[in-house]
């Protein structure tokens, strides 16, 4: 996965890699029309915040707004890979996955700054959980039902 959201207290991050022949995102036709696209979209009642990272080859863009499920709806058109957009500051761009297996939910921390926990102990490798187990990013806590 190239691009990856985020939800931060109402505010939405986006990678998004270099485009075709090595071009600038910002100079990027397809970057450039999803921006404003979200802009137009949020129609005043919220904002988009864009810049271009200074150590890795991709943007950064915040959405944010008033309007929670508009600034989801924004994030979906823009990145629809996203699954889970969560409202944490603690909660690193591209946190963990969560696949579905036969025997339960395999949970794999994708090298956060935070760690992801399962049970209140941070995991090193994936983990299969299973009913009646929680797993944690940064202040958010889930739990399998």
């Amino acid at each position: 996965m190239t691009d990856s959201d985020v939800f931060e207290r109402g505010v939405a991050r986006r990678q998004k890699m270099f485009g075709p022949n090595g071009t600038k995102p910002l100079e990027n036709a397809e970057v450039m029309g999803a921006i404003a696209n979200a802009v137009q979209r949020l129609n005043g009642t919220g904002r988009l915040l864009v810049r271009a990272s200074g150590t890795e080859p991709l943007i950064r863009i915040m959405a944010e707004g008033d309007d929670e499920k508009l600034v989801s709806q924004v994030v979906k058109e823009i990145a629809p890979d996203c699954d889970v957009v969560i409202q944490d500051l603690k909660a690193s761009r591209r946190h963990c996955q969560l696949t579905r297996k036969e025997s339960g939910f395999l949970l794999e921390d994708l090298g956060s700054r935070n760690g992801t926990l399962v049970n209140g102990t941070k995991i090193t490798q994936p983990m299969l959980l299973k009913v009646n187990q929680t797993f944690q990013i940064g202040d958010t806590m889930f739990y399998l039902t």
